[in-house]
């Protein structure tokens, strides 16, 4: 069964064979989840409840921040440039030793950004999807071979048992964040199919929010602009990060290799990740 048809019954196929619920638990934080729970190739499973993903948590209303209060987080790693974070700042629960730390990662230089004008620019034409789709490809490389230091600050940072919980956002949560949950499933050890099925699933905790959003642009650009040509915008691709992994494969030979080759990430530092985000080899033996 297609995605298409499980977000009907709000659920989502991973690898063909299991399916995930969608659960929204917040009313202002659309695109929250945790990435563990997820089956490695060596039959072990990420634990849940260690790792959370989510967009950026500016709209947070007080039933939300007693909610995410209710996980626990110890850390929360802020991908938005100081910018971003300047115009929509966090709203942070009163969780006891709590802590942000900013790593911003800046997929642009200042005059490569897409701003509003350029983005009506770009959909006006009938060019749009193609030159969208060749953006999003150049942000992708872009955050995987410019933003290494900050990749290295993150992994470092969730390698520490201090640390965890914790939570990693941006602002939409996919792009950025996407890249980095990718990159620490690959790592820990989830084959690559299920890890694309789990980064497309920002598709579906974003559903609610399409219709609205494309009713308010068109009417923004006085209906100029046909409806699809808006869904390419807010849809991610698996084609944007099957490029980028493959692309880093084929240059460094593994993930293993580029993190530590590229991005400066001792093995040592991998394995403490593993030994976090990992159940026990016992637990999984418990029927």
């Amino acid at each position: 069964m297609n995605n298409t048809d499980c977000r009907k019954r709000n659920v989502y196929n991973v690898n063909g064979t299991e399916e995930r619920p969608i659960v929204r638990p917040f009313t202002k934080l659309f695109n929250f989840r945790d990435i563990g729970g997820l089956a490695t190739a060596d039959g072990r499973r990420m634990k849940a409840g260690v790792l959370f993903r989510s967009d950026d948590l500016s709209r947070l209303t007080l039933q939300d921040l007693d909610k995410l209060n209710q996980y626990g987080l110890k850390l929360i790693c802020d991908l938005r440039t100081p910018d971003e974070r300047q115009k929509k700042p966090d709203r942070l629960p009163p969780t006891e030793g709590l802590r942000t730390v900013h790593i911003p990662i800046y997929p642009f230089k200042e005059g490569e950004k897409l701003n509003q004008a350029k983005l009506i620019g770009m959909l006006l034409r009938k060019s749009a999807k193609s030159e969208f789709d060749a953006f999003n490809r150049a942000f992708y490389q872009s955050i995987a071979h410019q933003s290494t230091t900050q990749i290295q600050e993150v992994i470092s940072l969730l390698s520490e048992r201090s640390n965890m919980p914790a939570l990693i956002h941006c602002t939409a949560g996919r792009d950025r964040t996407g890249y980095l949950s990718a990159l620490i499933q690959l790592l820990v050890g989830v084959p690559m199919s299920t890890v694309l099925d789990e980064y497309e699933l920002t598709n579906a905790y974003f559903q609610p929010r399409v219709r609205p959003f494309i009713r308010f642009m068109r009417w923004v650009t006085l209906f100029q602009i046909p409806p699809e040509r808006f869904e390419d915008l807010l849809v991610v691709k698996r084609e944007y990060l099957v490029r980028v992994l493959e692309e880093v494969v084929q240059t460094h030979g593994s993930m293993d290799r580029y993190v530590a080759d590229v991005c400066g990430i001792d093995p040592s530092c991998v394995q403490r990740l593993k030994q976090l985000l990992l159940e026990e080899e016992a637990a999984r033996s418990v029927v």
